[in-house]
């Protein structure tokens, strides 16, 4: 990158960059960002500087420039080893804003899951501009990516991804389809009991486990019977998560069941089977507690 800098100032960041006093290469990185896109070349030197306090103050002029010809230096800097040259490095994306985008979805199926938060708390930042691109691998991209994607439209439109969401719980990645129930759960949108309860039958534990906490979450009684079938599931922690689910649910329905669960000497869930039946707390449950 070429800058078109005055020549006394070139020479005077130029000193000041390979100043032997931190101090004084910090104030130049913080300087530049008054300077404008012509500054952007120095500021690319500034980026690899061995201190992170340096790195950290090109990113953020880098940010207040705003110019997508910085966006490869940024895109780099989320992989820098200081976590806050990461952070600071997603917030000046976030400043260029839509020209960003593509270089963000693309870091969506990193191998490193601490670029990959990045970038989805980035598209997340940005906001709509990011929907139509992530909708897009939510379709056709890789399993991680997808996850991904998932995370940040939840975060950017969470009033109008959950018909999306549900296309996403027949998904052939079980890693896909468990980060569905996930947000879903979050969202707690009736709309998506009926799809959710399918996932209580899915071959995938986690996959059951993350369909029986998204119901609890929302909290609707027409999951009740289904959940109570599946305490007889063969996997523990689907059984718990289930018997929780039911209690935050509070349906008295599930009383007898968790009763009996409760006075069962081999049951291996007697503490979250106490919690459950404390939270429906109605008249039989609170005296089997008692």
């Amino acid at each position: 990158m070429s800058g078109m800098l005055p020549e006394e100032d070139q020479k005077k960041y130029d000193l000041m960059l390979n100043n032997w006093d931190t101090s004084a290469r910090e104030r130049a990185a913080e300087e530049l960002g008054w300077l404008g896109p012509d500054a952007i070349h120095l500021l690319a030197e500034a980026v690899k500087d061995k201190k992170g306090s340096v790195r950290i103050k090109a990113v953020e002029s880098l940010g207040i420039i705003a110019d997508p010809k910085a966006i490869p230096l940024l895109i780099d800097k989320l992989e820098d080893w200081d976590p806050n040259v990461r952070k600071h490095a997603a917030k000046a994306l976030v400043n260029i804003g839509e020209p960003a985008i593509a270089s963000l979805i693309d870091l969506l199926a990193h191998s490193n899951p601490d670029v990959r938060e990045n970038a989805v708390k980035a598209l997340s930042s940005i906001g709509e501009p990011s929907v139509a691109p992530l909708l897009t691998i939510l379709e056709k991209g890789a399993p991680s990516a997808r996850i991904f994607a998932i995370s940040a439209l939840v975060e950017i439109a969470p009033a109008n991804i959950a018909e999306k969401l549900i296309g996403t719980l027949s998904d052939q990645s079980s890693s896909v389809r468990l980060m569905a129930t996930y947000c879903l759960g979050k969202l707690k949108d009736l709309s998506t009991v009926d799809p959710l309860l399918k996932l209580l039958d899915d071959k995938d534990d986690d996959v059951r486990w993350g369909a029986a906490w998204a119901l609890g979450e929302i909290g609707n009684e027409m999951a009740v019977d289904k959940l109570i079938e599946v305490l007889n599931d063969d996997n523990e922690f689907v059984k718990r998560i289930a018997i929780k689910s039911l209690g935050s649910i509070g349906s008295e329905k599930a009383t007898g069941t968790l009763i009996r669960l409760f006075n069962d000497p081999t049951s291996s869930a007697r503490n979250v089977t106490t919690w459950a039946l404390g939270k429906i707390g109605n008249r039989r449950a609170i005296a089997t507690l008692t």
